[in-house]
């Protein structure tokens, strides 16, 4: 048994090894682009001094997990941008829902139930983007207002103009090349 085969296939997938700038470094770059962007929103918006310390991390963390889904795992379900909104406005409205209730509902009981229901929609819409539920533990336990509704929405529309960009530009190089073999395959057997 070679543990350096192994090892290397493990680290390093054969898609990489193929086309390491537009599999690899492309994607990478797109995603660190949209991770200071929203960083960025995140800043410029205040989020800290209007929600208090922490608010923007946690939720810089769950866009960060999704750029590196969207970018870097392009073909998985989860990737889907269709399934990327969905699950930022479910997680966004939902928090929104769990601020407004605040006052009435006991806390722990409220982060249980708004939770447990946000799951139950991400799962019903056939949203399941894991990291979305990041954004809904933010909304309720830094009490996040309407203006955090409107950063997660403009944050969301950014990556997603990132992925689709990236889509119309690093796969259809992809498209691109199967034709030229489809091309080469037909010039070598006619």
């Amino acid at each position: 048994m070679d543990f350096k085969k192994i090892e290397y296939r493990n680290i390093y997938p054969s898609k990489y090894a193929k086309h390491p700038v537009r599999n690899g470094l492309l994607p990478a770059l797109l995603t660190a682009i949209s991770i200071v962007v929203i960083m960025y929103v995140i800043k410029y918006f205040n989020f800290d001094f209007l929600y208090g310390n922490g608010s923007s991390e946690i939720i810089f963390a769950s866009f960060a997990s999704s750029a590196f889904i969207l970018f870097m795992m392009p073909r998985s379900r989860s990737a889907r941008p269709s399934k990327f909104l969905k699950s930022y406005f479910i997680a966004a409205g939902m928090g929104y829902i769990g601020f407004v209730l605040i006052p009435f509902v006991p806390e722990y009981l409220l982060f249980t139930l708004m939770l447990f229901l946000g799951v139950l929609l991400l799962v019903a819409t056939r949203s399941e983007h894991a990291p979305a539920l990041g954004i809904l533990f933010a909304f309720l336990l830094f009490r996040v207002g309407p203006l955090g509704v409107i950063v997660i929405i403009i944050s969301a529309f950014l990556l997603l103009f990132l992925r689709i960009l990236m889509e119309n530009s690093i796969f259809i190089l992809e498209g691109l090349e199967r034709a030229g073999r489809r091309k080469r395959r037909l010039k070598k057997n006619g």
